[in-house]
């Protein structure tokens, strides 16, 4: 009983104390404190946005294992220099939330990708800036990757996904819609996970690919159950009647969009 009446009690005294260091601005002050209390008052800075390159040093600790900064617009390739010190790190999101985030690019993902080996998780949706050497130590340095979001990385070509295919053996769910993979990068992608790992593949409104992808996709990953294409404008009619097929003859697939042009 005494523990679970001191939550609320502990949750309100780590708001006043973020209130009071945003007002002065002395994060310093958080630096030394126990890594589960740090935990907490990351967690409710990052929600409010208020962890930039100037500070993050301080919230960090190096058994940190979830890092969501899609809040922190202010936290680019500077700040990241500093997650390395967190090498036991499982989850890092840096998705983009309301506009293109261009701070955050392949020099300060990579740095973060060679020390925090354990990654399994990475969203960057909208990370513009981002080029295909970030998502090659990804996949050279984080054997275990199982989710990866690179929606709208316009930076990103099919050299990430021929990456991926050479190296992310375990890779069970990637977006990468809205960018310009060809069909060469998802073939190869498609070949180099043919094990049954990988279950979901979004590829919405990727303007250069065709029948061919989609064709790769269901011929060699067997154990995929969410499958999205729409809005590909080379994607015809042919892809539809493959997956009628397909439905047709096995039911694995759960949940299926495209769109017939």
């Amino acid at each position: 009983m005494i523990a679970e009446s001191s939550q609320p009690l502990l949750h309100s005294c780590i708001l006043v104390v973020i209130d009071n260091m945003n007002k002065c601005g002395m994060w310093e002050l958080i630096k030394d404190f126990p890594p589960h209390i740090k935990n907490k008052i990351l967690d409710l800075c990052a929600r409010r946005g208020l962890v930039s390159d100037e500070n993050i040093q301080m919230f960090l600790f190096k058994n940190l294992q979830v890092l969501n900064l899609s809040q922190c617009d202010a936290v680019g390739d500077e700040g990241l220099t500093n997650v390395k010190v967190c090498d036991s790190l499982k989850m890092l999101n840096l998705n983009a939330e309301k506009c293109p985030r261009h701070r955050v690019t392949s020099k300060g993902l990579s740095e973060v990708f060679k020390s925090c080996t354990h990654l399994y998780s990475v969203e960057i949706r909208g990370c513009v800036s981002v080029t295909d050497e970030a998502i090659e130590h990804l996949a050279k340095y984080c054997s275990k990757l199982s989710i990866l979001n690179i929606r709208d990385c316009t930076g990103l070509t099919d050299k990430s996904l021929m990456a991926l295919g050479n190296h992310s053996s375990f890779l069970k769910s990637i977006n990468f819609s809205q960018t310009e993979m060809t069909d060469e990068g998802v073939l190869c992608l498609a070949v180099g996970i043919c094990s049954n790992t990988l279950k979901e593949i979004i590829m919405e409104k990727c303007l250069r690919l065709t029948n061919v992808a989609v064709e790769g996709v269901i011929v060699h990953c067997p154990s995929v159950v969410i499958f999205a294409f729409h809005g590909c404008p080379l994607i015809g009619g042919h892809s539809g009647e493959i997956m009628q097929e397909i439905l047709q003859q096995k039911s694995r697939i759960k949940q299926l969009s495209w769109t017939v042009q």
